[in-house]
């Protein structure tokens, strides 16, 4: 990789290493000024590597991605990247303090930040330094309910999806009635109630194209995703529905479904009985 970056870096502007396993050595990725697109995923990169990397290339990247670098430790040299649109720190040890300082540097530009499962992660505050982030992954995190409304109070706005799944801390969702122009919301394996997704969805429905609720243990009353006509893709997976209501359910936003997960404790021949009008669905049932 040396020898091919030394020689015509120049002309790279995307480059995935992303399983790269054998590389010990990255600093040849300095030869590529022009770079756009970096993928790192997986692989045994270095603070001091992606120190020397980003302060050589970082002004001219677009997208970063760093999902389970397991090696890193020390993430602020991304507030180099200060044009940065995509940035993907699934898995990682980042700190509060290294969000901070980065998103405080280069939060203006983001559209795209993936926090998933980032378990150092205690203060998310610094995310509302981020007025234009469209695509917000907090899945798997200890974001708290007073966290999630401050953010969602300050950029809800421009937010076009939202992760918060597997947040178990959160116990009060309905701030997400703060993002009007939501397109995608994941709240699988959550705690939220029947009445903060009725609030959630009166306000937000409209807008939405697909709607994970999967594994909500807390729900009873899905008579509120009828606020949600325009739905493309519907997860109701292990929820308990019986087939009258999903049947009904399904009358006022089937139209437009293409992927619904059914209800595990309908039998396979009352999925199929429920779904059988409507041929637009065409993603098998499970």
């Amino acid at each position: 990789m040396v020898a091919i970056l030394g020689a015509t870096g120049g002309s790279f502007s995307v480059l995935r290493l992303s399983q790269c396993h054998n590389l010990a050595n990255f600093s040849s990725i300095a030869n590529c000024p022009n770079l756009q697109v970096l993928d790192l995923s997986h692989t045994e990169i270095t603070d001091d590597q992606l120190a020397e990397i980003l302060s050589a290339i970082g002004k001219n990247l677009r997208s970063l991605n760093l999902h389970f670098c397991s090696n890193l430790r020390n993430f602020s040299s991304i507030a180099n990247c200060s044009r940065l649109q995509v940035l993907g720190l699934e898995s990682t040890f980042i700190t509060d303090a290294q969000l901070t300082v980065i998103l405080s540097a280069i939060g203006g530009s983001l559209s795209v930040l993936n926090l998933h499962f980032c378990s150092n992660l205690r203060n998310f505050s610094s995310i509302a330094n981020c007025p234009n982030l469209q695509v917000l992954d907090l899945s798997g995190t200890y974001i708290t309910n007073e966290q999630l409304a401050t953010i969602l109070f300050a950029i809800g706005g421009s937010l076009r999806v939202l992760y918060p799944s597997y947040c178990w801390r959160l116990r009060d969702f309905s701030s997400i009635a703060n993002c009007p122009n939501l397109q995608v919301l994941d709240l699988a394996r959550t705690d939220i109630n029947d009445q903060q997704l009725a609030t959630i969805l009166e306000a937000i429905g409209g807008n939405l194209r697909m709607l994970a609720l999967e594994h909500c243990e807390q729900l009873t009353d899905f008579s509120s995703i009828a606020n949600c006509p325009n739905l493309l893709a519907l997860n109701l997976g292990g929820a308990s529905i019986t087939a009258e209501r999903l049947s009904g359910l399904l009358e006022i936003i089937g139209g437009n479904l293409k992927v619904f997960i059914s209800c595990s404790n309908l039998s396979a021949e009352e999925r199929q009985g429920v779904v059988a009008a409507y041929p637009n669905i065409r993603v098998p049932l499970r």
